[in-house]
């Protein structure tokens, strides 16, 4: 499955997520709605019970009333009955209509407490339980009262109220007031529970919209985020492997931050530099083999004629007097032969490697001798050859056979690329890192273009019309074989020398101890390679 396609996956759970969060939340709405509406259907009986309940109380009352003081008494409650006004009072049908109208107010309180759950919610068991005590407590104190009236006295007087009707009438009173005290608090209970559902609902519906434009904002940054981070950088990261895998070495990814496709990317930058050097330095051997191979096949074909030459001449030679003009000419065929021999033993040492046998060496007297050596070539060139010791190092580990050979190489170089009355100066010092040491040669000739700072040191390219090109290319081999690094510039190129021609200056960059001693110490490091310092 593509990356894109599992990121998609991944998105497309997550907005299942969102969604099925979101049905749950619109449940738990409704359903709250429902549990507040519930009790509040149950308002409404409630409420008309209620009213059922105060007429009666409100009847009862305005009957004692006019049975206590004999003449009619304003009404308690909107619907309560008008006292009558006419005829004397018949206690019984009195008495009964009392128990009629108690017994309706006692049925609508027991309806209300046992089949309407919303009563007890908004009135609260205490407030029921008082309503009930009241009215009982009224119920019996109105039947005391019937039962200690005299046959022939119906009602009492007005100016000897009796008191057991007083308390009646009171508690008749406050039970009538107590219940509208009650209903009071049920609407304002009621209004406050509307209230807080519609406010609790905008808030939920507030709460999920907002979570719902934050989760869509999220998914849709994360989508660029992913597209951005990951998607993008695989995306060049494909693209590199496939030019890297078609032979486009200098293909690079651009590397982003610090995280760790980053860190894939220069790991993949860096995995190309290494290709395209391994592929280098492929074609290198297999050029080298190629030469190597031409140049055995050449050489053999040569030696056997000049072997056949040498012969004759020294045949010749030994048959002619010594002050003959043509043994001069043998013995120049000699040492033409022989010159001819050495350059043919070059070519064989160029395609093969070196076999260096370092040792302790005193570095001063060993580059006085090279100067000492070279002196007389400089002096026939009309060149001064000086050497710079005093920051040299006292003791080195080197092979000191072949570095004699590559500076003396560099220092013949220099004394041909000189102008006469030139100078040419052999210059050693300490590394700074205290582990290498640095001998550089520097001529006043034309100096080496820029552009062929590398090419000089491979093998068989010369810019002499007599040079062969093998030169350069044997100090680059002994040096590598040193684990050192060779590397040449004009120092007219950092505006720090006189004016042109400035000359060129070969740096030579040497490990102090040879590697095989490294690691027969276990100390080898990266202490060398083969890339040019190029140091101004």
């Amino acid at each position: 499955m593509l990356l894109r396609r599992k990121f998609l996956v991944l998105i497309a759970l997550l907005a299942v997520t969102v969604s099925v969060n979101a049905a749950a939340a619109v449940w738990a709405i409704v359903h709250y709605q429902q549990a507040i509406a519930q009790p509040l259907s149950g308002l409404q009986l409630v409420l008309e019970n209620f009213q059922i309940v105060k007429r009666s109380l409100g009847e009862q009352h305005n009957i004692l009333a006019r049975l206590a003081t004999g003449v009619p008494t304003a009404a308690i409650g909107p619907d309560a009955a008008p006292p009558a006004h006419e005829g004397p009072p018949d206690l019984d049908s009195i008495r009964a209509r009392q128990r009629r109208l108690h017994q309706q107010a006692d049925t609508r309180l027991a309806f209300l407490e046992h089949e309407v759950p919303a009563y007890k919610l908004f009135a609260g068991i205490g407030t029921t339980a008082n309503i009930r005590s009241r009215m009982d407590h009224a119920h019996a104190t109105i039947d005391a009262w019937f039962d200690s009236l005299p046959p022939e006295s119906p009602a009492a007087q007005p100016d000897q109220p009796s008191p057991q009707l007083k308390d009646a009438l009171t508690d008749l009173f406050l039970l009538h007031e107590l219940i509208e005290l009650t209903e009071g608090r049920i609407l304002e209970s009621a209004r406050v529970t509307m209230d807080f559902g519609a406010l609790v609902k905008r808030s939920v519906v507030l709460i999920i919209s907002i979570s719902l434009l934050a989760v869509a904002t999220s998914g849709f940054l994360a989508f660029r985020l992913i597209t951005r981070w990951v998607l993008v950088p695989v995306a060049q990261l494909r693209t590199a492997a496939a030019r890297i895998g078609a032979g486009d070495f200098e293909h690079r990814v651009p590397v982003l931050g610090s995280d760790e496709i980053a860190m894939l990317s220069a790991e993949v930058n860096h995995m190309a530099s290494m290709v395209k050097a391994l592929h280098a330095e492929r074609l290198e051997r297999e050029r080298l083999a190629a030469i190597g191979q031409m140049v055995r096949r050449i050489s053999h074909n040569l030696r056997n004629p000049l072997a056949g030459i040498r012969s004759l001449a020294e045949l010749s030679r030994s048959e002619l007097p010594p002050h003959s003009e043509t043994r001069e000419l043998q013995e120049r065929i000699l040492v033409t032969v022989d010159r001819f021999e050495s350059w043919l033993q070059q070519l064989l040492n160029v395609t093969k490697p070196l076999a260096l046998a370092p040792r302790t060496v005193e570095l001063q007297p060993w580059l006085d001798g090279i100067v000492e050596a070279l002196a007389p070539a400089a002096q026939a060139q009309s060149v001064t050859l000086r050497a710079e010791t005093s920051h040299a190092p006292h003791t080195v580990e080197i092979d000191a056979d072949h570095l004699e050979q590559a500076l003396t190489a560099l220092i013949v170089n220099a004394i041909e690329a000189s102008p006469s009355h030139g100078e040419v100066v052999l210059a050693c010092e300490n590394g700074h890192d205290g582990q290498t040491w640095q001998v550089s040669v520097s001529d006043q000739g034309p100096g080496v273009p820029k552009e062929l700072h590398q090419d000089i040191f491979r093998p068989y390219f010369t810019t002499k019309p007599k040079g062969n090109g093998i030169g350069l290319a044997t100090v680059r081999q002994v040096v590598d074989q040193h684990g050192g690094q060779i590397a040449v510039h004009t120092p007219s190129e950092h505006g720090n020398s006189p004016p042109p021609p400035a000359g060129s200056v070969f740096v030579l960059t040497l490990p102090r101890v040879s590697h095989a001693t490294l690691a027969s110490t276990g100390q080898y490091g990266d202490r060398g390679g083969h890339d040019s310092d190029h140091r101004g």
